[in-house]
């Protein structure tokens, strides 16, 4: 998988200890992630910094492709291309 593979998706989950942190990877993902989380979770879930269990991992991937997301679930050892998705998060 080259290093362009996780910016055609809309939904990345990466996995930290026991739960997969869920990052917002576009517009779509997020507009769809707003539809599903109350108010209050909203900054959190902007910013990449929720974590969910396995099973709500699960869940929500489920509820996510149904609705035509796509989703990436990103290797253990790809986790040092976070910061990179981050940042061109936080340029756009």
């Amino acid at each position: 998988m080259g290093p362009g593979a996780f910016l055609c998706v809309d939904l990345l989950l990466a996995p930290m200890e026991s739960t997969n942190r869920l990052v917002p990877a576009s517009a779509m993902g997020m507009l769809w992630l707003q539809t599903h989380f109350d108010d209050e979770h909203w900054d959190e879930l902007s910013r990449g910094l929720v974590a969910l269990s396995p099973s709500c991992s699960e869940s929500l991937i489920a509820d996510a492709l149904e609705a035509g997301l796509k989703v990436n679930r990103i290797p253990s050892f790809a986790q040092a291309a976070l910061p990179q998705i981050e940042q061109r998060q936080q340029q756009s």
